[in-house]
């Protein structure tokens, strides 16, 4: 890999600039004569350079200038220390673009002096611990030759360099582009977690050779460009994960050229180690032909092995073959293709079986079954979860694997795969749904309970078992509808006189549904295709705080990797970014010329709302405060995760009050909400609420006398009334001023974790963790009017936002309302006059992933005219996003 052609030309999109050959071979003298004549002890081939340059031109040539040298290279995770860069990449030198020094003493004797090494890598882990892959130069060498001549590729060829240097599909960009010596288009790193730049990046400078992971692909807004009649795209890699195969065919035009290929491999052989391409129409992705020096065998278990001479030394070990812990099934027509990991192998009944296998075949059989997930249930049944229409009581059948192997499995109906907040199936969720509805014990439950208390399970679980009269006899003979390793639990927080029922009910997942009062009614909806996306920004890590919508052309939004940022969500283009090092967990609030949140460690963090730079951090009783503060023009209000409440003055930053919230220990979900009377209302979790009145700051615990559940609901204050909403899917009203009780009603057992949503004509509507939507009447006392799901797929509905009005243009429209579904459903309706009806229900998937806030609808101020708007998403999976949206103007 020493020989770099000449021709070699690279785009710098960042700066929108093209740098000619003679350019670029200048820097790479100037950086050779660098390395070449440092002071550093005798460099030599045993030496690894740590490249200290951020992902650009200057890294791209520092690497040409070791590869010149045969000098070893490796990019090291940033934010690295020395004393890792050494142990884990065996560096001895750093090189800045400037100057070199040494960390460490190089080995003589070590496996880079036996072996001409070409860089060093680390794994990214996901299939198991992460390890160092010293790579030689044989190895890289046969994946770039075959590569170059299997895309025919000459130096009139462009190819996109969008891979981060710390994943090693990025080598095979490069090399490529140094063995034929074409344009190279660099992107700059942020590019990856902005998909809309990458797009018109691509759509701008026109690559003819584009390497993607299937996630990137599938964000980016006009895939389908890529893969179009007229597309300049020549060939196209998707490699790293699953084969979107789907989205390619329903993306690929008829008439393009280009040509998509399944890449398949390990860093352990550096990189790709075989390549499938994907024609037209293509129903059967494969693993396909190994790439030079590579050899595709499988084992007696089925595991895919990678054997031949391109093998990397492995933590200091360089092995006969890798085994890459995929498990492979021949084709009829004699391919392979990977049916699932190996760690899914398990021994039932005598016979060694793949649970992904197991998928595949009843997949095979029966090509009714949309999708399905095969787990082994109580170390001994092995259970398949079946998407489709039927019923959820589980059946036995037998599955035929071979001529001689059968295997007993038991299917249970579902309508949709849970899903995790990593993009997995929710195995922990399927367990559950294995335990209702095999073993029937939540309805006896209820049965005995409500016999031997002469009580309905639904009203008392705000209320200690102990206060219902149970003893220990009846606690023990309660505790058997629960397993037996929960029992001896169970019989304790039974007798807990501060434990109530439903907290028990809860924690050990037997919350019996209850019988209705009210017929239950599944609602038609009508469900709309994922708008266009506009743009994403990366905020590294989950979002749970909701937007601060400060205009049209401004928003703030913080997550737990302590970035907040402000965006102009027109273009997407940040206006700043703040890097506070701390765990964001909540909504941003304005106070005056500042934004104000509050981070799980310390306390409050004050950012400049034009600039983004932070003007004070105030330590609260060095514990965190994790939901939203208030602010009422004078002073600002939060709570702390020990209970207390506390006013602080937005100008001095010093405390002017504090409270206990109650003597109950407990955090605090949601801040404090300021009442229409002016007074302050603030809660915690473990179920207590105290209001608050000014002129002199007092505080009272407001409606002592009630046990309330766990509250992770804000007050509602509707009239004279406010509204407590427990976990428990218990609403009781109170005078706000008095604290007097005056009504309450169990929501037939459904958990809420948002507040209800006041209607027209003293109506709400309710929406539970479950799925369900309550419409309750007020008058003349708390009553359930209705109760009705939306016929999508469950049980991935779950509501932890409270639904909200949704602004219309035309004023002689019905009123709307949005619902969002932590599973990525954004539900509308209209609301009728009396308040009593839904209408005209539609449902947008919004998002793959968990969503814990609540969506926000912006002005599109750049186009003008009815229907031209942005939606605005934060999710679990670190983005917020903008989308063309239209609300039926």
């Amino acid at each position: 890999m020493t020989e770099i052609n000449r021709n070699l030309k690279i785009i710098d999109v960042g700066c929108n600039a093209t740098i000619p050959a003679e350019d670029i071979f200048e820097k790479i003298d100037n950086f050779t004569e660098i390395l070449r004549n440092s002071n550093c002890r005798a460099i030599t081939g045993s030496d690894v350079v740590f490249i200290s340059i951020e992902r650009g031109l200057d890294a791209i040539v520092a690497v040409i200038a070791c590869l010149r040298l045969e000098l070893v290279f490796t990019f090291c995770p940033p934010a690295s220390d020395t004393d890792d860069v050494v142990r884990k990449f065996r560096t001895t030198l750093v090189f800045n673009g400037k100057h070199v020094s040494r960390i460490a003493q190089n080995d003589e004797n070590g496996l880079l002096a036996a072996e001409s090494i070409c860089y060093v890598i680390q794994t990214s882990g996901t299939t198991g611990a992460k390890k160092q892959v010293a790579v030689p130069v044989d190895c890289i060498r046969k994946n770039i030759e075959h590569f170059c001549s299997l895309f025919n590729l000459t130096s009139s060829d462009s190819i996109l360099f969008s891979t981060s240097l710390h994943f090693d599909p990025s080598i095979v960009e490069l090399f490529m582009a140094f063995h034929v010596g074409c344009t190279l288009i660099i992107t700059p790193d942020e590019y990856r977690s902005e998909p809309h730049k990458l797009q018109k990046s691509i759509d701008k400078f026109q690559p003819t050779v584009v390497q993607l992971t299937p996630t990137v692909f599938e964000m980016l807004p006009s895939a389908d460009s890529l893969l179009s009649a007229t597309s300049s795209l020549r060939i196209l890699l998707l490699g790293g994960s699953h084969f979107p195969i789907s989205s390619i065919n329903s993306c690929r035009s008829p008439e393009n050229k280009t040509r998509v290929f399944n890449v398949y491999g390990v860093t352990e052989v550096s990189c790709w180690a075989s390549y499938f391409e994907v024609e037209h129409g293509c129903s059967e992705v494969l693993i396909g032909e190994a790439i030079y020096g590579t050899q595709l065998g499988v084992d007696s278990d089925g595991q895919l092995i990678l054997g031949g001479p391109r093998q990397c030394y492995v933590d200091g070990v360089k092995a006969l073959n890798h085994k890459t812990g995929d498990r492979v099934e021949v084709t009829e027509n004699g391919g392979q293709k990977i049916v699932g990991r190996i760690d899914r192998l398990i021994k039932h009944r005598g016979i060694r079986i793949c649970l992904d296998h197991l998928s595949h075949v009843a997949l095979r059989h029966d090509p009714s079954i949309q999708s399905l997930h095969t787990m082994l249930l109580d170390n001994r049944n092995i259970v398949q979860f079946h998407v489709g229409p039927g019923s959820s009581s589980p059946t036995h059948k037998t599955l035929r694997l071979d001529a001689t192997t059968v295997v007993p499995i038991t299917v249970i109906q579902v309508a949709e795969l849970p899903i995790n907040s990593s993009g997995k199936v929710d195995e922990k969720a399927l367990e559950r749904i294995y335990g209702k509805v095999s073993g029937g014990g939540n309805s006896k439950f209820q049965e005995i309970f409500e016999q031997k208390l002469k009580v309905k399970l639904s009203e008392v679980l705000d209320v200690s078992f102990v206060s219902l009269g149970v003893n220990s006899l009846l606690a023990a003979e309660l505790s058997t509808f629960f397993q037996v390793s929960q029992q001896t639990e169970v019989m304790r927080r039974m007798l807990n006189e501060t434990v109530p029922v439903g907290d028990v009910l809860r924690k050990f997942e037997l919350s019996p549904k209850l019988q209705s009062h009210v017929d239950f009614e599944v609602r038609k909806i009508i469900r709309k295709r994922q708008p266009k996306m506009r743009w994403a920004v990366d905020l590294r890590k989950c979002i749970d705080g909701n937007l601060l919508v400060i205009c049209n052309t401004l928003v703030v939004c913080a997550s737990h990797a302590g970035i907040v940022i402000a965006v102009n969500p027109q273009t997407g283009n940040l206006i700043w970014r703040a890097e506070c090092g701390v765990r964001f967990e909540c909504k941003p609030i304005l106070v005056n010329d500042q934004v104000v949140l509050g981070c799980k460690s310390t306390g409050l963090y004050f950012i400049c709302v034009k600039t983004g730079q932070i003007q004070n951090s105030v330590i609260l009783e060095t514990v965190g405060v994790r939901a939203q503060c208030a602010f009422d023009g004078g002073a600002i209000y939060c709570t702390t995760e020990n209970g207390n409440f506390h006013v602080i003055d937005p100008k001095t930053y010093g405390s002017i009050y504090s409270h206990a919230i109650s003597k109950i220990p407990g955090g605090t979900s949601v801040g404090p909400v300021i009442a229409p009377d002016g007074s302050i209302f603030a809660t915690i979790t473990a179920g207590a609420v105290l209001r608050t009145t000014k002129n002199p700051y007092s505080s009272t615990e407001f409606g002592a006398a009630t046990r309330f559940g766990p509250i992770f609901a804000e007050p509602l204050f509707v009239g004279s009334s406010v509204i407590i909403t427990t976990v428990h899917g218990v609403l009781t009203s109170f005078d706000v001023e008095s604290g007097r009780r005056q009504d309450q009603i169990s929501l037939e057992n459904e958990n809420c974790f948002c507040a209800p949503l006041p209607i027209a004509n003293s109506h709400l509507l309710v929406a539970t963790q479950s799925g369900t939507v309550l419409h309750v009447s007020l008058s003349p006392k708390l009553s359930i009017l209705s109760i009705f799901r939306f016929d999508l797929p469950s049980p991935g509905i779950s509501y932890v936002k409270t639904p909200k009005f949704l602004r219309r243009s035309c004023g002689d429209k019905k009123p709307m309302i949005m619902m969002t579904s932590k599973s990525g459903w954004l539900i509308l309706a209209e609301i009728s006059e009396n308040g009593g009806e839904l209408q005209n229900l539609e449902a947008i998937p919004i998002s793959n992933k968990e969503i814990f806030t609540s969506p926000e609808i912006i002005d599109n101020v750049g186009r003008g005219g009815a229907g031209n708007n942005i939606l605005l998403i934060a999710g679990r999976d670190d983005y917020l996003r903008a989308w063309d949206f239209d609300t039926w103007h």
